[in-house]
């Protein structure tokens, strides 16, 4: 009778170090971008107006931080977006905002989405597609950081931005 709780409790223990083990392969980290600046050039028009700003990817000192490489990405996916004016004015220009990203020969992803834009906000913060999978630019140095506007009235003048995003990069060692 020992002999099988022993044999039992051996089996369990050995189960439990093999599931530990691989539980410390996949690892979830994060890559901050700030201050991107972005300018939808007037005059604007109501309905769509596009703004893009080359921003570098790269990533390495996170990944460095945590003992692997751009190889040992398996997905990027977008945590955060806030957007912001650089100036005194708010986003009541806007009906909706759509963040879309572009690179490494990939098609237009959307990542983010703010509609309807609240009234009075010098700062926005849209929600983040789940479904957005950005694998595709982890070998990319250079990505598109794309901003698709509706406005709701004539603007003459350029109208300035700035855009954190916060990434998730899964990982396996």
């Amino acid at each position: 009778m020992t002999n099988k709780v022993l044999a039992k409790c051996l089996l369990g223990f050995i189960v439990l170090a093999l599931f530990s083990c691989g539980s410390g392969e996949k690892q979830t980290l994060e890559y901050h971008l700030s201050d991107i600046s972005l300018v939808l050039e007037g005059p604007m028009f109501p309905g769509s107006n596009e703004s893009q700003a080359e921003i570098v990817f790269s990533p390495e000192e996170v990944l460095e931080s945590a003992g692997v490489s751009r190889d040992n990405i398996k997905n990027i996916r977008v945590k955060e977006v806030t957007l912001r004016t650089n100036n005194e004015e708010t986003f009541d220009l806007f009906e909706s905002i759509v963040v879309q990203m572009v690179g490494g020969g990939s098609s237009l992803t959307s990542v983010a989405v703010q509609s309807p834009v609240p009234a009075s906000s010098a700062s926005l913060t849209p929600g983040v597609s789940e479904k957005a999978e950005l694998a595709k630019f982890k070998s990319a140095d250079k990505v598109f950081l794309v901003i698709d506007a509706n406005i709701n009235e004539d603007y003459e003048d350029d109208f300035e931005l700035k855009a954190d995003l916060v990434f998730l990069l899964e990982v396996s060692k």
